[in-house]
């Protein structure tokens, strides 16, 4: 993207790619569409309309559906409406936890193809055996593809609770998993692919807010659009991530937002990361568990039930559990207070099993009367709320931002021309 401050003259190719790219956006959103109900909500010439269709037929990114009675867009009149084609690209996510791996695939048209889990651990193996994990479900997956004649799978997104830097190849460290060396994983992946896919590397907690904010943008009012989202999920460790005007801040390096590494004690233990006293060495799901004496269920029902578990057994009064998660609320409160005062955000969504205990941290937090939006004035407009996707919103976050990159791209992908990512 060039500076806004340095305007260039647009070539006729930018234009076209442009248009090219508005009308696959158009075509994603509905499940048909005529040319002319193109020409009308993207303002182009119906005669520019014409020629890029021509092209994208030709590159098999759209087709057409049967004439059908089109009441709709101009009552009484038969025309053929366009459709993008059900098997040209797909997108997948591979999303790692603590107890599994699950992966999730479907056409750029919305169609779905796999989606499973698949029970896994790999805490204490290395980050080698768990790139060729990966590379092995993407093989598998081109060959799934191949079978129902899919035009290709040209980008795999790899979501994992770890500080990712913005050239989304390149892993801090995964402290969680015993990965402590700043690594090039998605070279690593693609090294072990035998097909010409693009490899991506994403923070969970940055596609669960993406997640998140596409769903509250197209749910809130036009006048309390949220510009300024901040987002706190406990799961793998307790991470967080940051919408500012419209964008996730990923700072200077892609690794802003790690509030389970702000120290809360400074007399406390050695945290993982090398600094003592972080929120997750006293607050952290794993710590909660060991705590609870819970270590077997962890391992036999996995974290997500474990911490379900844990929640259930102090709704029915079991004293030892009140007061773990209330230790717990209380270090995590302290965190908000200082990200809410530093950020003054519109929402503050919460993810994990924190999404269950949103009216025990709103406790005793200031008025709400700093954000903007006047969230926080009703029951209906809380600052402080549940996550909408309890279970898949990394997931969902990803495979959103992939979509619109390949739909993006689809015309270079198509004539297999060189095309560079750009992600949330």
């Amino acid at each position: 993207m060039t500076d806004s401050s340095t305007p260039r003259r647009l070539l006729s190719e930018d234009v076209r790619e442009h248009n090219l790219d508005l009308l696959l956006s158009q075509l994603s959103t509905r499940a048909g569409v005529s040319r002319s109900y193109l020409a009308q909500s993207t303002g182009l010439a119906p005669s520019t309309i014409t020629l890029l269709i021509d092209e994208l037929q030709e590159l098999g990114l759209v087709t057409t559906l049967d004439d059908v009675d089109s009441t709709t867009l101009e009552p009484g009149r038969r025309k053929q409406l366009l459709t993008l084609a059900s098997n040209t690209y797909a997108i997948a996510g591979m999303q790692l936890t603590g107890d599994c791996v699950r992966v999730s695939c479907r056409s750029i048209s919305g169609q779905d193809i796999l989606d499973e889990e698949r029970p896994v651990v790999f805490q204490g193996r290395s980050i080698e055996e768990f790139a060729h994990y990966i590379a092995e479900r993407i093989e598998n997956l081109v060959g799934i593809l191949a079978t129902r004649r899919f035009s290709g799978l040209p980008v795999v997104g790899v979501v994992m609770p770890a500080p990712v830097f913005n050239n989304h190849r390149t892993i801090l460290a995964a402290i969680d998993f015993g990965w402590t060396s700043t690594v090039d994983l998605a070279a690593l992946i693609e090294h072990d692919l035998s097909h010409d896919v693009k490899v991506l590397l994403f923070n969970d907690a940055n596609c669960s807010l993406w997640a998140d904010y596409t769903h509250l943008c197209m749910t809130s009012p036009r006048s309390s659009m949220p510009e300024n989202v901040l987002y706190i999920k406990s799961d793998v460790g307790i991470g967080g991530s940051a919408v500012i005007h419209g964008r996730i801040y990923n700072g200077s390096h892609g690794m802003a937002m790690e509030p389970g590494h702000m120290q809360v004690d400074p007399h406390g233990i050695a945290c993982k990361c090398g600094r003592v006293g972080c929120l997750v060495t006293l607050a952290g799901p794993d710590v909660l568990i060991r705590k609870a004496a819970m270590t077997k269920e962890d391992k036999e029902l996995g974290r997500d039930a474990t911490l379900a578990l844990l929640l259930r057994r102090e709704r029915e009064g079991d004293h030892e559990a009140a007061m773990i998660l209330g230790g717990a609320d209380d270090l995590i409160r302290t965190m908000l207070i200082d990200i809410i005062t530093m950020f003054t955000p519109d929402r503050v969504i919460l993810g994990g099993y924190l999404a269950r205990r949103v009216d025990r941290l709103s406790d005793g937090l200031p008025p709400f009367a700093f954000f903007p939006t006047g969230a926080g004035t009703s029951p209906d407009s809380a600052g402080i709320i549940p996550t909408h996707y309890p279970t898949n919103g990394a997931m969902t976050g990803m495979l959103i931002s992939l979509k619109t990159m390949v739909l993006s791209n689809a015309a270079h992908i198509a004539r297999k021309e060189r095309w560079t990512p750009s992600v949330i």
